[in-house]
């Protein structure tokens, strides 16, 4: 607090003490109401499912103090990540994986 005190009073504040103080109550209020999050995603080729609730990306907090509501805030990071790509890369992956694997698949449902 001391720090942020120092940081305040070099700016001119009229009360650097204070307004750290109250500055670092609210960063612990929004940590205190934060909740972690991250995306799950499922994937279709046609009626082919071929991600079911795939992990993807990164986590991430949020709180409902913040200044984005909870969708903008998932929406800046999947962007940020460019989570679009891994999905795409992990659904070719997945579908490479069905067809290597079609003779038997096709041997199961006989």
């Amino acid at each position: 607090m001391s720090e942020l005190a120092a940081a305040y009073a070099k700016q001119g504040r009229e009360k650097p003490s204070f307004e750290a103080y109250q500055s670092l109550q609210n960063d612990l209020e929004r940590d205190i109401t934060a909740s972690d999050y991250g995306f799950k995603v499922s994937a279709f080729v046609g009626s082919v499912e071929v991600l079911a609730d795939e992990c993807v990306g990164v986590g991430f907090d949020y709180s409902y103090n913040d200044e984005w509501d909870l969708l903008s805030a998932a929406r800046l990071v999947w962007d940020e990540y460019d989570t679009t790509e891994e999905v795409e890369a992990l659904a070719k992956n997945k579908a490479a994986g069905i067809i290597a694997n079609i003779q038997s698949l096709a041997a199961f449902i006989k």
